[in-house]
């Protein structure tokens, strides 16, 4: 998940988890545990133990078949594998579990791998590293706290993020090389996974102060530019504005998608936590990733003031990974929102193109996991809110957008529960999962169900598919303490 939507007592939402992110995101009231108190990571080794996708760039680790080096796959968050050949439409029935690691509370950022490792990260605060094709630990890292996010691998790095603090560690051997703290706020969280580009590791920051009950709220919601080599503050970008005390929060939850050649980054942002609404709350922002500035921001939905001392409003976050494609010559960005519509905007100007309003939203959705971008097809997930009361329903569906002009092209059947993960794809196939522990396939031509299994428990995390295998997390908690949680393989049998 990323910094999931979220969820709360007492009908509140809140945000967190992931994709995710997220790395799913679901604003819950989860077991907060930061993990500013560690003193170090602790390592533990195991020897052998007409429309087109933007082009990918600037990732030392490349985004090809063999490689799903960050949490969106690519800096255009397309979450999808296009050089995968094994696993097709007509293949997919025949997945089948070869491994798995159980027992880890929860595993909701997107499994990254590199060169036939795996890394991944757990709730209970650990990193790993496995051998992808048998699962066998290589090291573990544990930063503390509980990570909700996906890791991301670069040249020789593998950046984390635990509670407020972004940590680097060796690829290798899994030792922490740096930590910093990206924001100063007590209830500071990150959900978003760090992505990597020229140098810099970027890092949004939302908080859990939504679910106190206050009449000052102080947070502000941030994104940073980290060296990647030092873990210096090359700069910080703050979403509402510079005022400390007014129009808090606009919490930055989901991982950005980054366009390279033009230098920037665009992010979504969550609701106010008190009034007035902030101008940069619930909004898609354009930012340059070299120097901190706006260029444009997008605002979707006003006002929107949501909080454990202010509840009532819509919680419209944009929470979910914008997507970066190219239609008829034009560069266009993406986004969900929990109010469930789906915006499309021109990358240069931030000019609405087209908007798609899937299902009415909740404080539990409309869209909280990523889409996807696959064989020309937008696909997106959205749970279903009661529009007179903004209240979740149990009913979820997924749909395929044309990205040109928005138009559903196919929806699919009606799946029991909510989608917090992120949808993955290959050519022909999109992978998600729900809160009741369904994993499934779609056919992307027309949104049928071409597989599904019952998972181990609930996922909100969206599976890497690379070199003919699926690795997909399991496990979150909603409220209370502890619950199963964990990582499993699938594969077609040769």
């Amino acid at each position: 998940m990323d910094n999931a939507p979220p969820m709360g007592t007492a009908g509140l939402s809140r945000r967190r988890f992931l994709v995710a992110a997220p790395t799913v995101a679901l604003g819950l009231s989860l077991v907060s545990c930061s993990s500013d108190d560690s003193e170090s990571a602790g390592t533990t080794r195991q020897e052998p133990g007409s429309t087109t996708t933007s082009a990918v760039k600037g990732s030392k680790a490349d985004s090809t078949g063999t490689q799903w080096p960050m949490y969106g796959h690519d800096h255009s968050q397309t979450r999808t594998n296009v050089a995968e050949k094994s696993i097709t439409a007509a293949t997919v029935t025949k997945l089948a579990k070869t491994w798995e690691i159980p027992d880890l509370i929860g595993v909701t950022g997107t499994p990254v791998v590199v060169d036939g490792i795996a890394y991944f990260n757990d709730w209970k605060g650990q990193v790993w590293a496995v051998k992808a094709d048998t699962g066998e630990k290589i090291w573990t890292s544990t930063i503390g706290g509980m990570i909700v996010g996906a890791p991301a691998v670069d040249g020789d790095a593998v950046y984390s993020s635990s509670g407020s603090t972004l940590f680097r560690l060796d690829r290798e051997t899994g030792e922490q090389v740096w930590k910093v703290a990206v924001h100063d706020h007590p209830e500071a969280q990150i959900n978003a996974s760090p992505v990597v580009v020229d140098g810099i590791v970027l890092q949004g920051t939302a908080s859990f102060e939504n679910m106190v009950s206050k009449e000052d709220y102080l947070f502000r919601g941030s994104i940073g530019g980290f060296d990647t080599e030092t873990g210096e503050q090359k700069w910080v970008f703050y979403s509402t504005e510079g005022d400390e005390k007014a129009g808090a929060g606009a919490g930055i939850w989901g991982t950005p998608a980054v366009d390279v050649e033009r230098g920037l980054l665009f992010v979504g942002t969550g609701q106010g936590l008190e009034g007035p609404t902030p101008p940069m709350a619930d909004s898609l922002l354009a930012i340059d990733f070299r120097t901190g500035k706006k260029k444009w921001h997008r605002q979707f939905t006003y006002p929107d003031v949501f909080s454990a001392g202010n509840p009532g409003g819509k919680d419209a976050d944009v929470g979910a990974s914008p997507n970066l494609w190219t239609s008829d010559g034009r560069d266009l960005v993406g986004a969900g929102d929990k109010g469930g519509t789906y915006h499309a905007l021109d990358r240069e100007t931030g000019e609405v193109v087209w908007e798609t309003q899937l299902t009415p939203g909740s404080f539990f959705g409309g869209e909280i996991g990523s889409a996807a971008f696959v064989d020309g097809t937008i696909v997106a997930s959205s749970n279903v809110g009661d529009p007179e009361t903004n209240a979740p329903t149990n009913v979820t569906h997924v749909f395929g957008l044309d990205p040109a002009t928005g138009e559903k092209k196919w929806t699919s059947e009606e799946f029991p529960g909510k989608i917090f993960a992120p949808v993955s794809a290959v050519p022909g196939v999109a992978f998600c999962g729900t809160d009741e522990g369904k994993m499934f396939a779609l056919d992307t031509s027309d949104g049928k169900t071409i597989w599904s299994m019952d998972a181990p428990d609930k996922t909100a995390c969206g599976p890497s598919i690379v070199d003919g295998r699926v690795l997909w997390g399991y496990g979150f908690i909603m409220f209370g303490g502890p619950g199963p949680g964990g990582i499993l393989a699938l594969e077609v049998p040769v």
